[in-house]
């Protein structure tokens, strides 16, 4: 046996290692390499970690100790598994069969397949999680007594279950049927305020329209008594332009003023003058 069968099994346990693995894998082991093969994570330093142990002796074709309990520590159990049996195949066969090494790959396989899924398990998670309490805290009316949802994800997969049941589908159309109705209120509410608004805004416009004809109405009135007045005096001011002074009093001894007594047209006479102080066209 010699180490060419180990860097077989080794190289595809590594290809198959999930990133997270090889992260943890490497700073678990960076003590027994350089800083440079700590801090490489691909697929090329984990070739450079496999050679540094073999290079120091800490692992060969026959013991692998390191690198299972490493595996342990880490929680890949699937790896630390297959090396195991590698290790007990070994030290009972000395050869490491066709069987052994592709049940070591198939196992390895599933192992990086779970991990995966679980990395997107837990994102999904982690969001459910997030919505969940966003809800929470805006209806608090809703049941406490159910399952949270990383918990109900996790069980569903577990049973083999898809994970958009019909109990989510129905909470999910209720959050819906919600959400519709509250924004069906707040539109009618809305509609009515405007409708108030415009009703209220064109009764107190229609109000101030009828305080300003009425106020236009009395203006109106004011400028025709005017306008009457206006006219008497002007008639006033022409007859006594035209008629003198003497015609009032013709036939009397009173001397008349005209600038008195306009407002009906006739003049007023002071009897209190003799009829030799009347005008000189009188004499």
């Amino acid at each position: 046996m010699n180490n060419q069968d180990l860097r077989k099994v080794l190289l595809k346990v590594g290809d198959r290692l999930s990133n997270e693995s090889r992260k943890r894998l490497h700073f678990l082991l960076g003590d027994t390499v350089t800083r440079p093969i700590q801090d490489d994570t691909t697929i090329h330093g984990t070739l450079d970690l496999w050679q540094s142990l073999f290079d120091q002796g800490k692992i060969n074709e026959s013991d692998v100790t390191v690198l299972i309990s490493a595996f342990r520590d880490i929680d890949c159990m699937g790896p630390a598994k297959d090396l195991q049996e590698y290790m007990q195949s070994v030290r009972l066969t000395g050869v490491v069969t066709e069987s052994t090494e592709a049940q070591i790959i198939q196992t390895t396989s599933k192992f990086d397949a779970l991990t995966d899924d679980q990395e997107d398990i837990d994102k999904v998670t982690v969001n459910t999680r997030l919505n969940y309490e966003s809800m929470m805290e805006n209806d608090k009316h809703l049941d406490s007594k159910c399952m949270a949802p990383g918990e109900y994800v996790k069980r569903k997969i577990c049973f083999g279950e898809s994970v958009g049941s019909s109990k989510e589908k129905k909470y999910q159309l209720l959050c819906i049927s919600i959400s519709m109705v509250l924004l069906a209120i707040i539109t009618i509410e809305s509609i009515w305020i405007c409708w108030l608004y415009i009703k209220y805004d064109g009764r107190h416009t229609r109000n101030h329209l009828l305080q300003d004809i009425d106020r236009i109405a009395q203006l109106n009135r004011s400028l025709l008594e005017k306008e009457r007045e206006m006219e008497s005096l002007n008639t006033n001011v022409s007859w006594w332009l035209e008629g003198g002074g003497s015609k009032c009093c013709s036939g009397t001894n009173k001397f008349c003023h005209y600038w008195t007594g306009v407002s009906d047209g006739h003049c007023k006479c002071d009897e209190n003058r003799q009829s030799g102080n009347l005008y000189d066209g009188e004499r």
